[in-house]
């Protein structure tokens, strides 16, 4: 089964442009990529309150369409350019700090489970405790933010590569059923995650 990726680029920040890729399930429309693109811009322009303010979101209106093994066989454009998302927390932030929303699908490979993970960062001071934790306001908006992407058309999905010693690479797409945010500051490694 094939899925479409829409992609986010954030920029503004030292370390940035950093790219967030949300995938939805089949072949999408032109009118199809449109309301995926809308859903992603609504997520991220949630989230605004909590992004530095030098911070912007650019969700691309072109996105790519994938078969279920991560092979690009297309591309097709929504109707119209998302309009930017500007982070409005101001103060001091880190550049490498934030959160992450794990994607569960209740789908399992090789006796694991498949899920993906959705990073924000960088996020302004605002969004922590001063113990390091995450607010409980931010978890409550990003929770809501998370909920609302996954309901409704087009489907989230993750896709997946799963190897074991001995068997062969087992790779498809998973439809997200929940979302889960952990109290926990996350660390971006890559700008790629």
């Amino acid at each position: 089964m094939p899925y479409t990726n829409v992609t986010a680029v954030w920029t503004g920040a030292s370390g940035l442009p950093g790219y967030t890729k949300i995938h939805f399930l089949g072949a999408l429309t032109s009118s199809e990529v449109t309301t995926a693109e809308d859903k992603v811009r609504a997520f991220f322009a949630s989230m605004s309150v909590y992004l530095p303010a030098i911070v912007r979101v650019d969700v691309q209106q072109l996105a790519e369409i994938f078969d279920d093994n991560g092979d690009k066989t297309g591309t097709v454009s929504g109707s119209t350019v998302p309009v930017q998302v500007a982070g409005a927390a101001s103060g001091a932030y880190s550049q490498a700090t934030g959160a992450w929303v794990n994607w569960v699908t209740g789908q399992y490979v090789y006796g694991r489970p498949v899920r993906g993970r959705t990073f924000l960062v960088p996020l302004g001071s605002s969004a922590f405790q001063s113990d390091g934790t995450l607010i409980t306001g931010f978890i409550s908006a990003l929770q809501t933010a998370a909920n609302t992407l996954l309901t409704g058309f087009p489907a989230l999905v993750v896709q997946y590569n799963h190897h074991r010693a001995g068997q062969p690479t087992s790779s498809g797409i998973a439809t997200v059923t929940a979302a889960t945010i952990k109290d926990k500051a996350g660390v971006l490694r890559s700008r790629r995650d």
